[in-house]
């Protein structure tokens, strides 16, 4: 599962990084960054603009009370008029005046023209009456006129990308408005960064549909406002330079002329090998996509810059403002854009900030972020970042979730993505970058749900492989806490600390003779049911049944840090569970089962034992072998608990026990202490006594006091008389006297059989 946490970790990178670059439409990675980058200036809120933009909107307010749209061309020349007054700095339409003002009587005014000059003669000097005439009667000359006493004046067109929408245009005219273009409004400078400068990457447009001659003729400058919106319909870059198609000709949008006409300076563009990388206006440099594309950094939503109605502007009509109102104060030196606001004339957008804003307020952001140098780019390394972070992110996961548990992970996971999103609001606020969120986030999303649903496939499969493994062996609580956490669980093999109890039947073959081998198999099953709830109401493992002989194991496969004191307290009531079934069998005229159980504890090897298709989860080592060696001993001394010095150390504070000798089994040349366990400690007091006896007894026999121990074992033996070490003493001492032991005797007594 660790190994393949990482595995997985880098396929779910290498997929979201694969829906990332290809716009995976299941998956629209590219839709849910743009609507996570207008959260963030949605989060960041309004910023102040700089003073320099002026709003002049043909609002609700216009509409009303000039009555119809499209007025007549006369209250633009009115509105141009009363700005240039005002000392304004530049004036710029986004708006297209392509074709003749429908009020304007140019023919009528040439008529008229003729005709009074017939009436009054050719020798008479009309010029000035006529000129006066013009801008009262004809809109279109009398807008020209006032756009020529403009200090800058700007005028939008549109680039058609369909040719089959530019018929209406002569070739002509299509050239001549071209060349117009190229004088006034194209790059001064084109950088080509490489002899690979791919300029075709850099959106192209068919042709300009352009203002009529007499209103383009007195402009400083042209720019397109063609609007390309996001899918979801938002309107987030603007497009900055466009392309003729026709020719390596290049071409500022509006709100890029009116910065470059407002500053007078030069406008350059740098192409490279990904296309446009930058556009340079004097000094400024200004970040764009290979499509020339700038992202826009909004200062707010609606009106965030000064709004003032265009019917006021052309009237001279204040009155609605503060009696203070200073119109040399507010246009003086600025840059007015006069576009449309109202509902219904088809220039609304949605921008980050707002459903319905005027394009204008659009073009002043673009115009002020210029200004003041104030980009929001998407660096050139955000690709290369995303990549190294989402392969980071996906190989770290893989590495730590398969380690912990799904709570753990959850707030690995966390930690990551708020240390994420938090560096990516760093960048936004302070570096003004826009840095993607959804790759990391999606990484870290799909690393987590994965890999914990494997996690707990495998998990469930494990604990019912190990529930179905161990269901019988030991409690049920003790497999629930294996199934919870299998790491305490290693199969295979392990050198573990335990303690191993072996019993037996006492003389089982003299005992099933007298039964048919249905009764046998009936007070077996009785005696080990008993025997085995017991074992596991210590929370022991049941190894197996060797006939009539049970093997149990404690701490395995769960460390139990008590394990000595369990197998030990597991003997006792195996002993109390065994006077019941005798009482029982008694009353059913059966015969009575004695048993006899061993003891020790040690190091030994645990985990699945066997062969590549057949095993069993077991333990082995000679720790193992001396227990079942303790259980068979119990026959020499006539007991039934015995158990070796190993447990009894960890065990006399609370079990009451008595050493009976220092033996060396068969096979074994370290002797053993071996001691009888009696009963819980703090018992009966005449068990306290007999023990207390028989010590002292034992010491002076191994210091050879032989009629020290003597007189000590037989007043042990009067006063417990049952009591079969004393009495196997008894016989001991007395071959002792007549059979003294070789002076280089240490005490032990050697076990000749198993």
């Amino acid at each position: 599962m660790k190994k393949f946490g990482i595995i997985t970790g880098i396929i779910i990178s290498i997929l979201v990084l694969f829906m990332y670059r290809s716009n995976f439409r299941f998956f629209d990675l590219g839709t849910m960054e743009n609507k996570l980058l207008d959260m963030q200036f949605d989060l960041r809120g309004k910023t102040t603009p700089g003073d320099e933009v002026v709003i002049v909107a043909i609002d609700e307010k216009t509409l009303d009370k000039l009555e119809r749209w499209p007025f007549p061309r006369r209250y633009f020349a009115e509105a141009v008029e009363n700005l240039n007054s005002w000392g304004v700095q530049v004036i710029a339409f986004d708006m297209i005046f392509s074709e003749n003002d429908i009020y304007s009587g140019t023919s009528t005014v040439d008529y008229i023209q003729d005709h009074i000059q017939d009436i009054v003669g050719y020798n008479t000097d009309m010029s000035i009456f006529f000129a006066e005439t013009r801008l009262v009667l004809d809109g279109d000359y009398h807008l020209a006129m006032e756009l020529r006493e403009t200090p800058k004046a700007v005028l939008g067109y549109f680039f058609h990308l369909n040719p089959k929408n530019i018929a209406h245009l002569t070739p002509e005219e299509q050239e001549e408005y071209m060349i117009k273009l190229d004088e006034k409004s194209s790059f001064n400078f084109i950088y080509n960064t490489s002899q690979y400068s791919n300029k075709d990457l850099i959106r192209t447009g068919v042709l300009p549909e352009p203002n009529i001659d007499i209103i383009s003729d007195s402009a400083d400058g042209y720019g397109f406002f063609n609007v390309f919106i996001d899918p979801d319909g938002t309107i987030r870059w603007t497009q900055l330079v466009m392309k003729y198609s026709e020719e390596d000709k290049f071409f500022p949008s509006l709100a890029l002329e009116v910065a470059r006409t407002y500053l007078d300076v030069p406008l350059g563009l740098s192409i490279g090998e990904e296309g446009a990388f930058k556009i340079t206006l004097g000094d400024i440099d200004i970040p764009v996509s290979p499509h020339g594309q700038m992202l826009i950094n909004y200062r707010g939503g609606l009106r965030t810059f000064p709004y003032y109605s265009f019917v006021d502007v052309c009237t001279e009509d204040f009155s609605d403002l503060d009696d203070d109102f200073d119109p040399f104060e507010a246009f003086g030196n600025k840059i007015v854009l006069i576009g449309t606001a109202a509902t219904g004339t088809y220039d609304l957008r949605v921008t980050p900030f707002s459903s319905e804003i005027p394009g204008m307020e659009i073009n002043a952001n673009i115009i002020d972020n210029i200004l003041h140098e104030n980009f929001m780019s998407v660096p050139r390394w955000e690709p290369f970042l995303m990549f190294v972070t989402v392969i980071i992110f996906g190989i770290l996961l893989g590495f730590v979730l398969p380690r912990v548990n799904a709570w753990q992970g959850a707030i690995v996971s966390l930690v990551l993505l708020v240390g994420w999103l938090a560096y990516v609001r760093f960048m936004f606020l302070h570096k003004l970058a826009w840095i993607g969120i959804m790759p990391p986030f999606l990484t870290i999303f799909l690393a987590y749900i994965t890999l914990t649903l494997i996690r707990y496939i495998v998990v469930e499969r494990a604990g019912r492989q190990i529930k179905s493994a161990f269901e019988f062996y030991v409690p049920e609580a003790v497999v629930d806490e294996i199934i919870k956490d299998p790491a305490k669980l290693t199969l295979g093999g392990e050198r573990k600390d335990i303690s191993v109890l072996f019993s037996d039947i006492a003389g089982f073959t003299t005992f099933s003779e007298n039964l048919t081998p249905e009764e046998l198999v009936h007070v077996l099953n009785e005696y080990l049911t008993a025997m085995t709830e017991v074992v596991f109401a210590h929370r022991g493992l049941l190894d197996k049944y060797i006939g009539d002989a049970i093997m149990a194991v404690y701490g395995a496969p769960l460390p139990q840090p008590d394990h000595h004191l369990k197998a030990c307290l597991t003997a006792l009531d195996m002993m109390s569970e065994l006077k019941i079934l005798q009482k029982k069998w008694e009353g059913e005229g059966k015969q009575k089962l004695e048993i006899r159980i061993g003891v020790n504890s040690g190091f030994a090897a645990v985990g699945n034992m066997g062969s590549e298709k057949r095993f069993d989860y077991t333990v082995m080592g000679d720790n193992v072998n001396l227990a079942s060696r303790l259980e068979g001993i119990n026959k020499i001394y006539g007991t039934n608990i015995i158990i070796s010095e190993s447990t009894y150390e960890h065990v006399y504070q609370e079990i009451l026990c008595r050493e009976l000798d220092l033996v060396r089994v068969k096979g074994k040349t370290k002797p053993v202490k071996i001691y009888e366990v009696i009963g819980r400690k703090n018992g009966d007091q005449e068990s306290q006594k007999m023990v207390h006896l028989f010590e002292k007894a034992l010491i002076a026999a191994r210091e050879r006091d032989w009629d020290v121990a003597m007189a000590i074992f037989k007043e042990t033996h009067e006063q417990f008389p049952d009591d079969a070490p004393t009495t196997l003493y008894l016989d001991r001492i007395t071959e002792a006297r007549k059979n003294p032991p070789h002076d280089d005797w240490d005490g032990v007594f050697d076990i000749k059989t198993k």
